[in-house]
This record gives C-alpha cells, sequence and structure tokens, in this order.
C-alpha cells in the first residue's frame, strides 16, 4: 500500500460481496466528487445513491469489491480513487 491507497481489512459471518468506496469529506473544497452528506437512499436516479456509489464505475476506475467464499476470513480492499 502507498500514500494513494487506502487498505481496509473486513470479514463477513456468511459467503456474500463485498462493496468499498471512499467519499469526500463534508469540509472538502472539492465539487465534483459525492460527499459524505450527499450519499442517500432516497433517490434511485440520483448520482450519489447509496448503492450506485458502492459499487462504483468500471470507467471511472473505481470499482472496489471483493468475492468472499468463506465466512469470517479477514479480507483486504485497497481503494484508490474517489468518484
Amino acid at each position: 500500500v502507498n500514500h494513494e491507497t487506502l487498505q481496509v481489512t473486513l470479514q463477513l459471518n456468511e459467503p456474500g460481496t463485498l462493496w468499498c468506496a471512499a467519499v469526500e469529506l463534508d469540509a472538502s473544497a472539492t465539487v465534483q466528487n459525492c460527499k459524505l452528506a450527499d450519499i442517500q437512499d432516497s433517490s434511485v436516479m440520483s448520482y450519489c445513491y447509496f448503492e450506485y456509489y458502492i459499487k462504483g464505475s468500471t470507467g471511472e476506475g473505481t470499482v472496489f469489491r471483493a468475492d468472499v467464499h468463506e465466512p469470517f476470513r479477514d479480507v483486504d480492499i485497497e481503494m484508490n480513487r474517489i468518484w
């Protein structure tokens, strides 16, 4: 891991898929990315809709996921972009 990458270790209690995404802090001056307060789950068509945001965009290089086949196993996901 380097200074531009955030590594998160997660664990599921059953097989499944882990999805991760980093967001801008609300105090950030950047206006092009979703900020923490913008993430919502009420308007499916919104740019910052939780499910679409957390699953990322292949075109933007922001898909950070891991398929977990065994429960109670540490899984590392590395994120290096915000969108």
